[in-house]
């Protein structure tokens, strides 16, 4: 509606980021849709107006590959019973957007592979936080690391072979967890962890 049948004009932005910015959103992890859809310039006119960071550490500038497109992390300060935290919070989007939104995206970024990202990241965003968490438009596959499937939802393996990260918050696939990933290795459907790692997948999150 806003981008095509009554576009917006001059100051105004998306109402749903005013929604977001009332209800104190922490921080939103860049999806798929954001960036897909309507192109850049629609999401960037969301992102300037939200009072709150958009994260995405796979997503690069085109032009200079070794440039992030938004923040790939930030810190919340925090405390807990009196008592000051430091919480990393890192995004992630299906690196296939580029395919996905060929004619919004091409020559303008690029991306890169979730689980590489949050190899090479985590370490970093560990030094700095006491608590980890992925936010990411990802869902969960434990086919092969490298399949076309698993890199798209790339939860189970960010789980299994990425150290540091103490919680996923996820979506992309709508289905929710725990509850619809049953018989996967590694994956309590019960207690919602993967490999340990205490996950919560909902058809609106990530």
């Amino acid at each position: 509606m806003e981008a095509e049948v009554d576009p917006l004009t001059g100051h105004e932005f998306q109402s749903i980021i005013q929604a977001m910015n009332v209800m104190g959103y922490d921080a939103a992890a860049v999806g798929n849709h954001e960036v897909t859809d309507y192109g850049l310039e629609f999401f960037e006119r969301a992102r300037d107006n939200s009072v709150f960071p958009w994260l995405s550490a796979n997503i690069m500038l085109a032009d200079d590959p070794d440039e992030f497109y938004v923040e790939p992390y930030t810190i919340l300060r925090r405390q807990v019973d009196g008592i000051p935290i430091d919480v990393g919070v890192i995004g992630f989007v299906p690196p296939q957007i580029t395919d996905w939104g060929r004619r919004h995206l091409e020559g303008e970024v690029i991306t890169r592979d979730i689980v590489e990202q949050a190899q090479a990241l985590i370490p970093e965003l560990r030094e700095k936080a006491d608590i980890v968490v992925v936010v990411g438009h990802t869902g969960i596959d434990a086919g092969p690391i490298d399949s076309y499937d698993a890199r798209e939802n790339a939860g189970y393996w960010l789980a299994r072979e990425v150290e540091g990260i103490d919680a996923l918050i996820l979506g992309h696939q709508h289905n929710y967890f725990p509850g619809d990933y049953p018989d996967i290795e590694g994956v309590d459907n019960e207690k919602g962890l993967i490999h340990g790692v205490p996950c919560r997948y909902g058809r609106f999150l990530g």
